[in-house]
């Protein structure tokens, strides 16, 4: 389903703030060398923007030049439309060459990297889980991946629809998606955690380590101690030595899911702005 979006508007960035784009599904699938899938989450649930940098700028301005070529080499029209899943409404794909009258979808890529492996008919899989979005999204079985530099002649790769590997991406997608509407991170990767190496860091963490076993010593300790003095209350208010004990009794939470009047209900719109917190956990 064509999507009345133009890229590269403001329009275009609110809307991929809230789907899963075709850039974004190699992430999801854990094959980016730039970004995790924890940082997708976070980077959408924070509604930031990756900062653009000289071979993305290079990418937008080659793009339009290699789409003119690709219009002389196939003799038809591209356009480079922003489509919309017809079942699964928070997967779209941003086009880069596409002539729905002739069934003709081309990705584009310009960096010298993947125009080198193309040469030797080598497609990224990052840029194949690309791809096979594009397909599912579209509902093509096949299209093409053309690499061009300025002053070379492009080339041309073609890409098959594989089944198998596009049910791997939506489940990959699916839980994606159910991680940002639940707001419970995905499974954080080894990349995610920098490797502090500094003595100041080294002795704060060795130092903490020690006061969390004591206090993990004294919480038992605690915990029996107070234990025993309720036992002692016998279910009464009690006082002695500096301690009172009180019986309190407090209302059940509501279960807001058990509520019919409530299903169906946005509940979102009532929500506060996300908030950060750190969790320090030791490491087994």
């Amino acid at each position: 389903m064509r999507l009345n979006i133009i890229q590269d508007t403001e329009a275009w960035y609110a809307l991929k703030q809230n789907k899963i784009g075709a850039s974004e599904s190699g992430v999801i699938m854990g094959l980016s060398r730039y970004q995790t899938p924890f940082q997708l989450w976070e980077q959408k649930l924070t509604r930031t923007l990756i900062p653009s940098n000289k071979a993305m700028e290079e990418g937008k301005r080659l793009e339009p030049l290699a789409r003119m070529r690709l219009e002389e080499k196939f003799r038809m029209p591209l356009e480079a439309p922003v489509y919309q899943h017809v079942r699964i409404p928070y997967m779209i794909a941003s086009l880069d060459a596409y002539n729905a009258k002739e069934g003709v979808l081309i990705e584009i890529k310009c960096g010298s990297k993947s125009y080198s492996l193309a040469q030797q008919q080598i497609i990224p899989d990052y840029y194949f889980a690309q791809c096979q979005h594009q397909m599912e999204v579209v509902g093509l079985d096949k299209m093409k991946y053309h690499c061009w530099l300025e002053g070379e002649e492009g080339i041309t790769i073609d890409v098959y629809r594989d089944s198998a590997y596009i049910n791997r991406l939506l489940d990959a997608e699916k839980e994606f998606w159910e991680c940002l509407q639940n707001f419970v991170p995905p499974k954080l990767a080894d990349k995610d955690y920098e490797q502090m190496t500094s003595t100041e860091w080294k002795d704060c963490a060795k130092d903490l380590l020690q006061v969390q076993e004591q206090l993990s010593k004294l919480q038992d300790e605690e915990r029996k101690l107070r234990d025993d003095l309720i036992r002692q209350a016998n279910n009464r208010n009690c006082e002695g030595a500096g301690i009172k004990v009180t019986k309190v009794i407090s209302k059940g939470h509501v279960q807001y899911n058990q509520i019919p009047e409530l299903k169906g209900v946005d509940l979102d719109k009532f929500r506060k702005e996300p908030s950060t917190t750190y969790r320090l956990t030791k490491v087994k």
